[in-house]
């Protein structure tokens, strides 16, 4: 799959993705653990999509959404809301959470980068995107 020009919410650094947002040191006072990294929030409130700090991308979750997301909270508009199915793919939920990423540039939703890689295609000396959550919700390890 090729790298997108960009990111809707951004390239962060880090060796890993907990890193990147600093929610897997343990000694860190200013940082819940394990706190999700984007939220998909239904009009009711209720995740439906959710990025956890390990990377794992999960659908359709019951519960209700805490404070705890440390990049992004995205809430879905009625009429998006009402476009999905029973039990929308992570594709449908992002392609009505934003459809003209989704139907138009396909830019990550977010990309997380070693500085210290070496990767021919970004070049010598680093920025190598290492992890990747696409366009349809989708997660990418480079």
């Amino acid at each position: 799959m090729p790298l997108s020009s960009g990111s809707l919410y951004g390239r962060y650094n880090g060796a890993s993705i907990g890193f990147a947002f600093n929610t897997s040191n343990a000694n860190n006072p200013n940082t819940l653990q394990a706190q999700d990294i984007v939220q998909v929030l239904t009009p009711g409130g209720n995740c439906i999509f959710q990025l956890t700090n390990s990377g794992i991308a999960n659908i359709n979750s019951a519960v209700k959404s805490s404070s705890q997301a440390v990049l992004i909270k995205v809430p879905m508009v009625i009429t998006g809301y009402n476009s999905l199915p029973a039990n929308p793919s992570a594709a449908q939920i992002w392609a009505a959470v934003t459809p003209l990423n989704y139907f138009g540039a396909q830019e990550d939703i977010i990309q997380i980068t070693n500085d210290t890689a070496m990767n021919a295609v970004e070049g010598g000396g680093g920025g190598a995107i290492i992890f990747r959550l696409l366009y349809n919700g989708a997660v990418a390890y480079s």
